[in-house]
């Protein structure tokens, strides 16, 4: 049997016996757990920097599927919806009205929501995001710094 014929046979034995072989290695995961992750982490002290390097390679290789997961997990948001919000702004912060530049960290897009309700608003600058962050959501507290910035506006 060659090597080819081999993995051919291993596959067919795995989607046959696929429930079995599962049930039998979570077993052995569970009694080995202590063992296996001292090999794991002996593995990757060893290789560390081959790990670190296809890790770095493998995210500019996939940033777009980075920033889908992200959007997906933080917003519950596709990339879709995200790209749609971004041209219905027409590449604009919503709140300011600034373009976007991605090469700029402080001028890419940022999904602003709600964190009581989780509900999202829009895209914003940095700028924008931050200080909405920093004020805690709370207009009245805006609305008195812009007074503030009134009055002492020279």
């Amino acid at each position: 049997m060659n090597l080819e014929q081999k993995k051919e046979y291993a596959k067919k034995y795995w989607i046959k016996n696929k429930d079995i072989l599962s049930k039998k290695k979570k077993e052995y995961d569970i009694k080995n757990k202590d063992i296996l992750s001292e090999n794991k982490k002996e593995y990757y002290f060893k290789n560390k920097e081959h790990i670190l390097a296809r890790v770095k390679t493998w995210s500019l290789n996939n940033k777009d599927r980075i920033r889908e997961n992200q959007l997906k997990r933080d917003y519950n948001l596709t990339l879709d919806q995200y790209n749609k919000m971004l041209a219905d702004q027409n590449g604009c912060c919503k709140g300011c009205g600034i373009k976007f530049d991605v090469s700029i960290k402080s001028l890419t897009p940022h999904v602003d929501h709600c964190h009581k309700t989780g509900k999202i608003r829009g895209l914003l600058c940095n700028y924008d995001n931050t200080i909405i962050g920093l004020a805690n959501e709370d207009t009245a507290r805006l609305s008195k710094l812009i007074k503030y910035l009134k009055e002492h506006n020279e």
